[in-house]
């Protein structure tokens, strides 16, 4: 690949500071291509979508009327907010495509056609296929979606699958998902995993207590099944009273976790933290002694490298992409969707002992910043001298 190649990215959603974790690792695997080729030019154009409401508009009425624009290292940043009115799906899907094409004709205008576009997830795939058809410019996809393990795309099949054939080339983000899109679509998926910093994401200090601290972070929506959690904790706590749970997260469920909490009368155990930065869920890995994650479909589980990389043994359910990561028992423990088959890993990975130090090793060799880079930019190689 020829110096100051210039590729440009795509994601579905990107940090703001309206919403300064919003997908925050779409960036983090931007940075890391960065920090792994710093001949390479990175683009990144991103579309952040938000109600016109009365109290945003007073506080951030301002980025009605400007795109965002910042150059840090080789990456330079645009982001557009669209500040929008109730409207049908398609038209409102239009208006965000056809806003996306402004802002990149824009780009190119300033910094240059780029050589080659990178989409994140498909739903910016219609912009990428009016991109290829008017410049010319080839594309290729990393998906990320657990929409597509249940049809929520609001696009149809026809189209995302259009959306990859024009593909030159497609990622997905663990082995399950690789197979499923494969069979889905009839098109060839290759497996990149999502990166971990493991510079933030350091090894926890050996454990002092003799408390047993289980830890969830997730959001609380029924796709991550806190309630079967909680209910695996409990029959778990009947049988070793030095267990402990904190949940992390924020969302619709929360209340009715808590009203479950203590109808189990176990809410001396338990405790909610809610929303945390980034930094905060570190340190709560830190006190931690086992993570343990009850979705019912996860494409990849970023949550669960974190927490390996910081030397905690994985508790998951058979949810796609975590089969990807706990891929042996030095790693932790996989189990079924019900409480009997929880509360049987809680115990059995809580009697256990675990080498940390190799639980970080693992991570780092397999999903570092720069195993992943060096995994995207032979891709983009490949690409760019075909």
């Amino acid at each position: 690949m020829k110096k100051n190649n210039h590729i440009v990215h795509l994601p579905r959603a990107y940090p703001s500071q309206i919403a300064p974790l919003s997908s925050i690792f779409f960036k983090e695997q931007i940075e890391a291509i960065s920090q792994q080729n710093n001949t390479i030019k990175l683009g990144v154009l991103a579309i952040i979508q938000r109600p016109i409401l009365k109290q945003l508009l007073l506080r951030n009425s301002q980025l009605l009327f400007s795109t965002n624009k910042n150059i840090e290292r080789n990456i330079t940043t645009w982001v557009k907010f669209l500040f929008t009115i109730p409207l049908p799906r398609k038209i409102k899907r239009q208006y965000i495509n056809f806003s996306l094409l402004v802002l990149f004709k824009k780009y190119i205008s300033t910094h240059g056609k780029p050589d080659l576009i990178h989409l994140q997830t498909y739903e910016m795939g219609a912009v990428a296929l009016k991109i290829l058809k008017k410049y010319g410019i080839p594309y290729i996809v990393t998906e990320h979606s657990s929409n597509l393990y249940n049809d929520k795309t609001r696009l149809s099949h026809d189209f995302l699958k259009k959306i990859y054939l024009k593909s030159s080339f497609n990622i997905a983000v663990s082995p399950f998902f690789s197979d499923y899109l494969t069979k889905k679509f009839g098109i060839p998926f290759n497996t990149i995993p999502n990166t971990v910093d493991t510079d933030k994401f350091t090894l926890k200090p050996k454990k002092k207590s003799s408390k047993i601290n289980l830890l969830h972070v997730a959001n609380c929506v029924e796709i991550k099944q806190q309630k079967l959690l909680i209910q695996g904790y409990s029959e778990a706590l009947k049988h070793n009273q030095l267990l402990n749970l904190t949940i992390v997260g924020d969302g619709p469920q929360l209340e009715s976790l808590k009203a479950l909490v203590i109808e189990l009368n176990i809410d001396s155990y338990v405790n909610f933290m809610g929303r945390l930065s980034n930094e905060d869920v570190k340190i709560q890995m830190h006190l931690a002694d086992i993570f343990i994650l009850t979705s019912k479909k996860e494409t990849f589980g970023v949550v669960l490298i974190e927490a390996l990389a910081v030397g905690l043994p994985c508790i998951t359910t058979k949810s796609g992409g975590p089969e990807g990561i706990i891929t042996h028992e030095e790693l932790g423990q996989i189990c079924d969707h019900n409480t009997e088959d929880i509360a049987k890993a809680i115990l059995s990975v809580s009697s256990k002992e675990y080498d940390s130090k190799k639980i970080r090793e693992h991570v780092v060799s397999t999903y570092s910043s720069k195993i992943v880079a060096g995994q995207i930019n032979k891709v983009y190689e490949k690409i760019l001298i075909n």
